[in-house]
């Protein structure tokens, strides 16, 4: 989208220069069905009115409150931030707190240890003091 806008400023400036009106919407609209063929060969260039149309109208379900919220809320652990880096299969390399660890700022921020996994079916978190990445096969 970014090399459309781009092209199109470009051809106006350079008319501009000419003396000559700036692309009208046919112009514009044929100038970007040319540029998402050349760079998605397989797509039909009405198919992204389409995508965008329906992309459109799921956020308007959601905002609405006619679907499910479909990301979980944010993970706060009786209310401080939960680390993210103890849920990965790595493991956290932060240095160790009371809580769990904080980053390496002065006065830096502290982040709980505890599992991170959602339940959908509940949407709850876990929170028990493992990890998420250690206890994949139980949270099934």
């Amino acid at each position: 989208m970014t090399r459309f806008f781009d092209a199109v400023v470009q051809e106006n400036a350079g008319r501009a220069v000419r003396r000559q009106p700036p692309l009208d919407y046919d112009q514009a609209k044929k100038k970007w069905d040319r540029m998402v063929t050349a760079s998605f060969p397989r797509t039909v260039p009405g198919s992204m009115v389409a995508m965008v149309a329906e992309r459109t109208a799921k956020e308007a379900a959601r905002k609405s409150g006619n679907q499910p919220q479909q990301t979980p809320p944010r993970p706060l652990f009786k209310g401080g931030l939960v680390c993210y880096a103890f849920n990965q299969p790595a493991g956290c390399g932060r240095v160790a707190s009371s809580i769990g660890c904080k980053d390496g700022a002065v006065g830096g921020k502290e982040f709980h240890h505890v599992c991170t996994f959602y339940n959908r079916k509940t949407s709850k978190y876990c929170y028990a003091a493992h990890s998420k990445a250690s206890k994949t096969a139980s949270h099934r």
